[in-house]
């Protein structure tokens, strides 16, 4: 059953794909001709330039077939759904932490690297003293 259902998951994913691929050929067919748009296509694909069919077909659908650009851009580019949220976050972290806009005295870096150092030497775990039995529950007596 979970072979099916990732074979039938697998078989949409390459549908959608080549559905968006077809949407690209028909915007650059109407504007640059159907040999162009057939040696774009290929040449695309060839070089592995996905990003250019998704800017066909984002813009056969918005300009040419009068699509809302709100539901156009998340058919052409699915993923960005996922990664926006993840933008914005960036985004709002950088205003609400800005960088310091006056440079680190110099060695700065040095001086930090010899406290982490110093932190690392004190934490360091200590061995029992030779002679103590380690057993279960014997820390609470």
């Amino acid at each position: 059953m979970r072979l099916t259902l990732g074979i039938l998951l697998l078989a949409l994913l390459w549908a959608f794909r080549l559905a968006r691929v077809a949407v690209a050929l028909v915007g650059l067919a109407s504007w640059l001709g159907d040999v162009w748009a057939l040696l774009i296509v290929a040449l695309a694909a060839a070089a592995r330039l996905h990003w250019l069919l998704r800017v066909a077909a984002f813009l056969t659908l918005w300009l040419l077939w009068h699509w809302p650009w709100w539901v156009a851009l998340p058919l052409a580019v699915p993923r960005g759904v996922l990664v926006l949220p993840g933008l914005i976050n960036t985004a709002l972290a950088r205003l609400r932490h800005p960088r310091p806009r006056w440079p680190a005295p110099p060695g700065a870096h040095v001086a930090q690297a010899a406290q982490v150092a110093q932190v690392a030497q004190v934490a360091q775990v200590v061995p029992p003293p030779p002679g103590a039995e380690l057993r279960p529950g014997a820390a609470g007596k």
